[in-house]
Formats: C-alpha cells, structure tokens, sequence
C-alpha cells in the first residue's frame, strides 16, 4: 500500500501539511478578510501587495534619481537643443530666401 503524496511547505517556524489529491482551494481554508477576497486573487494578501507597491515605487524613485544626476540636473537639454537647431534652420532658411528674392 503506497502512502499518499504530500508537499511540506516550511516558512519561518510554520509547517504546512498539503495533499497533492486535494482539489484546489480546498486544501487550505481562505481565512483572508472579505476585501481581500473580493479584491486579490487566491494566496495573495494586502500587505503582500503593498510591499510589492512599495519596492516598485522605490525602484522607479531610484532610476529616476539616477537618470537626474546622470543629465546633472538639465532636463530640457534636449528639448533646448532642439529648439537652437530648429532656429538657426529657420535663420538659414530665411536669408536663402532673401538672397532668391533679392537676385530675382
């Protein structure tokens, strides 16, 4: 006679007996509070998810701190080179229309 499969699961000091044969969701008892079931999917828990919020929002904090001491601090360098091309293309387009005009 073969002994039925089982999944130990330790975290920290809590032991968690499972049956492989056991259908989903019935192994363990949903104990979480209403909003949780309303809200979350299956195993997953408000403090779960809020420090999951917590590492992204570091993490986006951190590469944009990177990313503003890497352009020392001048955001609009860009845009303002853009700006300096787009002019002086408009100072040559203008004297190369001065000077066709002025030849006609």
């Amino acid at each position: 006679m073969a002994l039925p499969r089982q999944r130990n699961s330790v975290a920290g000091s809590t032991r968690v007996d499972a049956d492989f044969d056991a259908e989903d969701g019935i192994d363990l008892p949903d104990d979480r509070p209403w909003l949780e079931r309303a809200l979350l999917p299956p195993g997953t828990t408000l403090p779960r998810v809020a420090s999951c919020v917590t590492f992204f929002v570091t993490l986006y904090c951190f590469v944009f701190t990177l990313w503003y001491i890497a352009v020392a601090g001048d955001v609009c360098a860009s845009e303002r080179a853009a700006a300096d091309q787009a002019a002086a293309e408009v100072e040559r387009l203008r004297a190369e229309l001065k000077a066709l005009q002025g030849g006609a």
